[in-house]
């Protein structure tokens, strides 16, 4: 074991190098095929023969502690598992978020919130609504609240649409005007 120990010491710090590499290719290709699961694979095992290899490696020193036993291994220990938890609340949170949008209106009036009636109207569409918005540039503010109309009914849906880029859609819709708004 005494001869392996420089190469598994090598071997330990060429782990996270694997592990890296496999995560950017599947990152980077879109796909979790062989060759990046299998790098990150290779790469945890490598770190963990590693890790048991200087745990096991018997010390020079009789009074010295073993690795595990040193008060660096359990600090590095602490932290490391102390940043990974916290990463994974970060991770957490951030799908959560991503998932379920919940929104606050904070203005005096609430003046960016539906009114009690219109949020009732949406959302009790007997049918399925599409607004066709015929315009060059997307106005933010009609964006925005279509958005919030969107959010509140599964029957309502909305489209901005370039009436130059689409002239088939807006002669077969009678579109006339820039600005013109059809709802369907």
């Amino acid at each position: 074991m005494k001869s392996l120990r420089p190469l598994l010491k090598y071997l330990f710090w060429f782990a996270p190098m694997l592990v890296v590499a496999g995560l950017t290719a599947g990152v980077v290709s879109g796909t979790w095929g062989a060759l990046p699961v299998g790098m990150m694979v290779v790469g945890v095992a490598i770190a963990g023969l590693g890790l048991l290899a200087l745990g096991s490696a018997p010390s020079d020193q009789s009074d010295q502690p073993g690795f595990w036993r040193r008060r660096s291994t359990e600090a590095g220990a602490n932290a490391f598992v102390s940043t990974l938890a916290v990463l994974v609340m970060l991770g957490l949170i951030n799908f959560l978020g991503a998932k379920y949008v919940w929104r606050v209106d904070l203005t005096e009036n609430q003046q960016f919130t539906l009114a009690p009636q219109t949020q009732e109207l949406v959302r009790s569409l007997p049918q399925p609504v599409k607004v066709w918005v015929f315009d060059k540039q997307q106005n933010p503010q009609d964006r925005e609240l279509l958005e919030s109309y969107r959010r509140l009914g599964k029957q309502f849906s909305f489209e901005f649409v370039d009436p130059q880029a689409a002239p088939s859609l807006a002669k077969q819709l009678e579109v006339k005007n820039i600005g013109e708004v059809i709802l369907e």
